[in-house]
Parts: structure tokens; sequence; C-alpha cells
């Protein structure tokens, strides 16, 4: 009787480490989860490769919706994808049980106009020196004033002060194309819903920390058609200027 008790002890104490580590079998093996490549790069409103996972995963998420939204069939599924929105990294984080796996996203622009200002807001006009690479053209006690080249459009950038804090950027484009402008803009901020030609960098106004105001005018002699974007750190700076 002694022999036969052991023997039932032993089957137990297998048993019981079979249920506590997968290695005893099962075919989700949670030490292995992993997804698939693990880096991807699109252009904006492009579609990615299909990201996979090894086994089906409990969930998938992105880190900021604001530069690319996932896609999968479920919420528990073994594959998804993204569309690019706007520029910018983001993760694409998958689970399963208690691990996770991550792909690094990157939406790139399509659009090159210009390089986007050094938008150091508050910043004295030394610091703002010292990062800008352009032409230098001009600057007095409230302004400096650069012309960039870089892009497909030649521009002219120019930071305003208050007290030595940079307070707002203004960039004037001369003969642009009106839809190049919108494409340029949209690819890196998201359209105001409210107020025509107001482009913010999140998806509400609630969380966005810059404001960017795109205008048109025509020049004096009627020869040149002029495009005003403006960028504000909040939207009372951008209210009290645009008075």
């Amino acid at each position: 009787m002694k022999k036969y008790y052991f023997s039932l002890l032993s089957v137990f104490f297998v048993a019981a480490l079979c249920v506590g580590f997968t290695s005893c079998g099962g075919d989700d093996d949670e030490g292995d989860f992993n997804i698939s490549p693990s880096e991807v790069t699109i252009k904006c409103k492009e579609s990615s490769p299909t990201i996979k996972a090894n086994v089906v995963a409990d969930s998938w998420t992105i880190e900021d919706d604001f530069v690319a939204r996932i896609y999968a069939t479920q919420r528990n599924a073994s594959s998804c994808y993204v569309v690019g929105y706007h520029i910018g990294t983001t993760r694409i984080k998958a689970t399963k049980g208690g691990k996770t796996a991550y792909t690094t996203v990157t939406v790139e622009p399509t659009s090159t106009l210009y390089d986007t200002p050094i938008l150091d807001f508050s910043a004295s006009k030394a610091s703002i020196k010292s990062k800008e690479n352009h032409v230098f053209t001009d600057e007095d006690e409230e302004t400096l004033q650069y012309r960039y080249l870089s892009g497909t459009h030649e521009c002219i950038v120019t930071y305003y002060f208050k007290e030595n804090k940079m307070t707002f950027v203004s960039v004037i484009i001369i003969n642009y194309n009106e839809s190049e402008i919108q494409d340029f803009l949209s690819q890196r901020y998201q359209a105001d819903n409210d107020v025509e030609g107001l482009y913010i960098n999140a998806r509400s106004r609630e969380n966005a920390t810059l404001f960017v105001m795109e205008g048109t005018s025509t020049s004096k002699d009627g020869k040149s058609q002029l495009s005003l974007i403006t960028y504000f750190p909040d939207i009372s700076t951008y209210k009290s200027i645009s008075k």
C-alpha cells in the first residue's frame, strides 16, 4: 500500500508542474510571443505592410493615433496594419497574456514645401539665432528674419519676440500652389473643425500645443499671391494676434 501511495503522489506532483510551466505542453507559449516586422516606414495616407504575430494576440493598440491609425479584423487577431496620418513616430503594441511586443512606425511626408521653423516658444533671440542654419536677412528689437531655400519653395521666416521671448513665427510664400500648401500642412497637422485655415497638432483643441493659421492675400500690384502661415503656441495667442 505504501508503494501505491507514493506513486499517486508522484502523478499529482508531475501534473502540478505541467500546470505551472508552459514547457510541459500547450500551443500558446507566451515566452515566444512576438510580432514582425519590428519597424515599418510609410508615407502619409499610405498603408503599412501587414504586421503579424506568431500567435493570436489578445489586443492590438497604437500609442499615438495622431501619427497613424491601427486596423485589425478583430480585437484578438493575429495581424493588423496601420495607415499614416501625420508625420512622426509611434509604436504598435500587441499583448498576449502577460507578454507585450512592439513595432515602431515612422510616417514620412510626401510634401517638403519648406523646413519647419524652430518652434521653441519663449526662447530668447540669442537661442533662436544659435539654432537657425538658414540665410539670415534682417533683425530688429522684436524680430529675426531668415530666407529658407532648402524646400521646394523659397520662403521668408520671421520670428517675433516680446520681452526677449519668442511669441510666434510667420512664414511667407510667394506665388504658391494652394493645394500643395494644404497637403504640406495636413501631413503635419489636423485641420480645425471650426476655423477655416486653422490647423492643430492634435486630434482636438483640448490636447493641442501648437496652432497653425494659413491665409492668403494678393500683392498691391496684383501680380503676386502671398500665403502667410503663422505658428502659435496656444489658442489665446492666436486670438490676440488675429484680432
